[in-house]
C-alpha cells in the first residue's frame, strides 16, 4: 500500500500533479504521475513515454514543459500558488481538464501513438 495521497474522484492528472507539487518536493522522478496512473488510469500504459516526448522527465517538469494554463484566470491562480479546483475528467482518462492545454507534439487519441512533425 502506498503512502502517497490518492487522486480525488474525477481529478485530472495535471490538477493532481499541481496539488502534489504544492505539498511535496520534487524528487526528480515521475512518482506522482505513476501513482496517478496506477490508481486512476491503469490502462494508460504509454503515459510515461508520452510525457517524456513532451519534454517532462519528472513530476515538476510535466507542469513546466508539457502543459500550460488554458485561461488567464488559471494563469493567475498559478502565479498566486492558489488552489485550483479541477473541472473533472472521466475515470481512466489521462487528458487534462479544460483548465489546461497540452503542449503540441504527441497524438493522444485514436488508439495510435506517434510523434507529430509540427
Amino acid at each position: 500500500m502506498s503512502d502517497l495521497p490518492e487522486p480525488v474522484d474525477h481529478e485530472c492528472l495535471i490538477c493532481f500533479l499541481y496539488r502534489m507539487a504544492r505539498d511535496f518536493d520534487c524528487d526528480c522522478t515521475l512518482r506522482f504521475l505513476i501513482h496517478y496512473r496506477n490508481t486512476a488510469a491503469p490502462r494508460a500504459t504509454a503515459l510515461e513515454r508520452k510525457i517524456n516526448l513532451l519534454g517532462a522527465y519528472c513530476d515538476c517538469e510535466v507542469l513546466m514543459n508539457a502543459v500550460r494554463p488554458a485561461s488567464a484566470a488559471t494563469a493567475r491562480l498559478l502565479e498566486d500558488a492558489a488552489d485550483i479546483v479541477c473541472h473533472g475528467v472521466r475515470r481512466g482518462c489521462i487528458q487534462p481538464c479544460d483548465q489546461w492545454l497540452m503542449r503540441r507534439g504527441v497524438q493522444w487519441g485514436g488508439g495510435q501513438f506517434r510523434r507529430r512533425s509540427a
